[in-house]
């Protein structure tokens, strides 16, 4: 499931690049209007569901916060420290408060550079899922 909605993402972003050109087909303008970025919406849904079996199986709020970080982290640096770098140093030449500011995704709340906005739903869903977990499905203490 997670497959095809990774699928329907990279789809979805594939017709926008190409919406951008106007050079969307019939056909792919009926995948384009009807289906669109529903690959986001089911990947969110499962990624829920993944996240409800796994407080349920162990209830250990900071392991279950570690591991998301030990997972999210290290690749959203790995991937975003090189472009920011880029982007800031070399490229617009804003320095480096600029590069901490796009790392720490101030410039996101600030500005809406929406570079890399999913690493920071996904961090701020995160943060909010324990209490809407605690509302709906109390923990035996």
């Amino acid at each position: 499931m997670f497959g095809l909605s990774i699928i329907g993402i990279m789809v979805f972003h594939y017709f926008e690049h190409i919406r951008s050109a106007h050079l969307l087909l019939e056909s792919e303008q009926f995948w384009d209007y009807y289906i669109g970025s529903t690959g986001v919406d089911f990947f969110l849904f499962l990624s829920g569901m993944g996240l409800f079996y796994s407080l349920t199986k162990n209830d250990d709020i900071c392991q279950f916060y570690k591991k998301r970080l030990v997972r999210i982290l290290p690749a959203y640096l790995l991937v975003s420290m090189p472009f920011f770098a880029w982007r800031d140093f070399i490229h617009l030449h804003t320095g480096i408060l600029t590069f901490i500011r796009d790392l720490l995704f101030l410039n996101f709340i600030d500005h809406a550079d929406t570079t890399y906005w999913f690493i920071f739903f996904i961090i701020v869903m995160y943060c909010k899922y324990n209490i809407h977990f605690d509302i709906w499905l109390p923990l035996p203490y």
